[in-house]
């Protein structure tokens, strides 16, 4: 299991159509500035300051933000890389390989990090597993002696294990309950 500072750092992906963030942190669309932001700091940090004069970190801050303000134009998203590209070709190609650099380290991060939340398999015990089989399921409509019967059959049948539970995703719907809980 991650810790909350480790699991700030992770990336997430919000569906088309979708309304809400699901961690406005580790969305792409909240967390692409900071990454841009940082690639930016780091440019300033490692090149030259007789190559990354002030005015071309004014041109790179334009260049990094063309990308949002295009984005909301009514111009085909083809169109707003092809804007980027010709901005940042503009630079001195030390100060692009540095930008450059930073972005794809920062979405790489994010990428290992999500791939390793999607790969941890929590621990549960058998009672968590139950309960969320209660909650989750017509069981919550059975009475308490139903209940216990139909939960003693699943404990034979295998299905109270922790692979049963991982492979029917009730390991994300435990998460999902434990954290309106909270």
């Amino acid at each position: 299991m991650t810790d909350k500072k480790e699991e700030k750092k992770r990336l997430e992906f919000r569906p088309a159509g979708a309304r809400k963030f699901y961690a406005p942190d580790r969305d792409l669309l909240g967390l692409m500035p900071a990454i841009l932001k940082a690639a930016i700091r780091l440019a300033d940090i490692y090149v030259d300051p007789k190559i990354l004069t002030d005015e071309a970190v004014k041109d790179l801050v334009d260049v990094a933000g063309s990308v949002y303000t295009d984005s909301l134009e009514l111009i085909p998203a083809e169109k707003v890389l092809e804007n980027f590209h010709t901005g940042l070709g503009k630079l001195d190609p030390v100060v692009q390989a540095q930008f450059m650099r930073g972005v794809v380290d920062g979405l790489m991060l994010g990428y290992v990090n999500s791939i390793r939340d999607a790969a941890e398999k929590p621990i549960l015990t058998e009672q968590q597993l139950a309960s969320s089989m209660i909650s989750l399921s017509l069981l919550s409509f059975m009475n308490p002696d139903e209940q216990e019967r139909l939960k003693a059959a699943a404990a034979m049948s295998g299905a109270l294990t922790s692979s049963f539970g991982e492979a029917t995703g009730l390991f994300e719907l435990i998460k999902a309950e434990d954290a309106n809980k909270e």
